[in-house]
């Protein structure tokens, strides 16, 4: 009995250390200009930024905007390090209809411990979004782009 209890804590503590800790270092969201095909910077980094009817360029748009480029910054604790699936998803606020989703996202490391994962998103500026990270089940970051449109 005891043997089984030491084999079970034993393959508890390996199959926890063969996931190595992996954190989201930063979301960022860049507006595709609909004139001139150009991103915008970070608008998430912009403290106060209006996304007061992006689709027709106004709020604080440099340009009528309908699409939205999300990029996800990872930190890995260990380079070569295994962890769980990344997905990356984007849901409507109000309905929480899914407007774009990766799975599966493996993050080109490249003997380091810093990556990135992007997601196009389409015809969304007029929609209040939220951006989810997960690795696995666990939430490792959420983010929301307030996006709204009207008269």
């Amino acid at each position: 009995m005891r043997c089984a209890v030491l084999c079970c804590a034993v393959l508890a503590l390996t199959s926890f250390s063969a996931h190595a800790e992996l954190k989201v270092s930063k979301v960022s969201a860049y507006l595709v200009s609909g004139r001139s095909g150009t991103l915008s910077k970070d608008v998430l980094a912009i403290k106060d930024f209006a996304f007061w009817n992006t689709v027709i360029g106004e709020g604080d748009a440099p340009e009528p905007a309908d699409d939205v480029l999300v990029t996800v910054n990872f930190k890995l604790s260990k380079p070569e390090e295994k962890f769980a699936p990344i997905t990356l998803s984007a849901k409507a606020k109000d309905g929480g209809k899914v407007l774009g989703i990766r799975k599966d996202i493996n993050p080109a490391f490249l003997d380091g411990t810093e990556g990135a994962a992007s997601i196009m998103l389409y015809n969304v500026t007029c929609q209040n979004l939220d951006i989810e990270v997960r690795s696995g089940k666990n939430v490792l970051k959420t983010a929301n782009i307030p996006f709204a449109c009207g008269e």
